[in-house]
């Protein structure tokens, strides 16, 4: 996983595409929301959200 994250930063140095590093921050983020809030009791209040 770490090694994507690398190869991505690289891309997006090399190709100075640097706009596409808040979207994969968020993408993650998001992600990892959804992991951790999958089993716990707040689930219901972020269903309600989206």
């Amino acid at each position: 996983m770490i090694n994507l994250l690398v190869q991505l930063g690289r891309y997006a140095r090399a190709y100075r595409k640097y706009w596409m590093i808040p979207l994969w921050l968020m993408l993650i983020m998001l992600g990892g929301l959804i992991v951790l809030i999958e089993k716990s009791t707040f689930a219901p209040f972020i269903y309600a959200i989206f």
